[in-house]
C-alpha cells in the first residue's frame, strides 16, 4: 500500500499498476477498479516492489535488475529514475532498512546492501547455500531471510555483516517470513505449513496446518490475527490466541476463516490501513 492509500502491484507482465481503490465503476452490482498508472520499463517478470521513505517505487525483476521509479514526473506512467545492476539472478525481495540502505535478496544465493544515494552495492552477504526467497527487518534491526533449502538466517547488518545464526525451518522451501508483534518469527513454507518461532526460548515451533499445497505469503492483521496465501486458492486467517478444532478430520486448529474466490495461487496477501485484504494471484486478479 502506497502514502495516499493507492496498492502497487507487479506482475509476470513486466508492468506495475498503480490500483485507486476509492475509484471504481459498478457493473451489474460489480466494483469494476481501473489502474491509475501503468508503469513499463522491466524486461523481464516484476517479483517483488515497495515504496521508499522519498516515495518513489522500488521495483526487482527476474532480469536482475533492480528498478527505482519517479511517480510525480508523469501523472501516466511515472518515469524510472536509476536502474541498479549487481545480481546475475532474479531480484526476490527487497527492503528499505531503518537506516536508509536498500537490501536486496536474488536467486543467486546472495543479499546485497545498497547506497540509495549513489545507487551502489556496499557489500553482499556470504554464507548462503540456497536461493533466498524473502528478506526482513527485524526490530532488534537484525536481518532476518528464508531461503529454498528450508532454512531462515539471522544477519548482523550492522558490524560483522555475517550470519550469526541458522535454524533449519522447514523440510521444504521456505516460502515467506516476518516478525509478528510479540517478537515471535513465522515463516511459511512449500510443506503447506505455517511456523511461529520464539527466538529467545528456541523452543519448539507452533505449527499451523490447514492448507492443501505450499504457503506464498503471511501477514499480520492489526488485531494480532494472521493472514495466509497459498498455492492452494485459499486465503485463510488464523487466531494464534484460541485453539479449537474445527472437526475432527480436520488439522486446523487455529483457522478461523477461508477465503475463496481465486482460481489459481495466491501469491500475495496484505492489509490495507482501512483494514480490507488485499490479495494477488496467478489467475491475473
Amino acid at each position: 500500500e502506497l502514502k495516499f492509500g493507492e496498492v502497487v502491484s507487479g506482475s509476470s507482465d513486466k508492468r506495475l499498476i498503480i490500483w485507486d481503490l476509492d475509484a471504481s465503476d459498478s457493473i451489474l452490482g460489480d466494483a469494476i477498479i481501473k489502474p491509475r498508472k501503468i508503469i513499463h520499463g522491466h524486461v523481464g517478470e516484476v517479483l517483488c516492489v515497495i515504496q521508499l521513505k522519498d516515495e518513489r517505487l522500488c521495483s526487482g525483476s527476474s532480469d536482475g535488475s533492480i528498478k527505482l521509479w519517479d511517480l510525480a514526473s508523469h501523472w501516466t506512467e511515472g518515469v524510472c529514475d536509476r536502474t541498479m545492476r549487481g545480481h546475475t539472478q532474479a531480484v526476490t525481495a527487497l527492503v528499505q532498512l531503518r537506516d536508509g540502505r536498500l537490501c536486496s535478496s536474488s536467486e543467486d544465493c546472495s543479499i546485497r546492501l545498497w547506497d540509495l544515494a549513489s545507487c551502489q552495492c556496499i557489500c553482499t552477504l556470504q554464507g548462503l547455500s540456497g536461493v533466498v526467497t524473502r528478506i526482513v527487518q527485524l526490530r532488534d534491526s537484525s536481518l532476518c531471510s528464508s531461503s529454498v533449502d528450508g532454512s531462515i538466517r539471522w544477519w548482523d547488518i550492522e558490524t560483522t555483516l555475517h550470519c550469526v545464526r541458522t535454524v533449519q525451518a522447514h523440510d521444504s522451501a521456505v516460502n515467506c517470513v516476518l516478525e509478528l508483534q510479540q517478537h515471535t518469527i513465522c515463516t511459511g513454507s512449500e510443506d503447506s505449513t505455517i511456523k511461529l518461532w520464539d527466538p529467545q526460548t528456541r523452543s519448539e515451533p507452533t505449527v499451523l496446518q490447514g492448507h492443501w499445497s505450499g504457503v506464498l505469503s503471511v501477514a499480520e492483521l492489526r488485531d494480532g490475527r494472521l493472514v495466509s496465501a497459498s498455492r492452494d486458492m485459499k486465503v485463510k486467517i488464523w487466531d494464534l490466541t484460541h485453539c479449537k478444532r474445527s472437526s475432527f478430520w480436520s488439522y486446523d486448529d487455529y483457522c478461523e476463516q477461508t477465503l475463496l474466490g481465486h482460481r489459481s495461487s495466491v501469491y500475495q496477501v496484505v492489509q490495507l490501513r482501512d483494514r480490507r485484504i488485499v490479495s494477488a494471484s496467478d489467475d491475473n486478479t
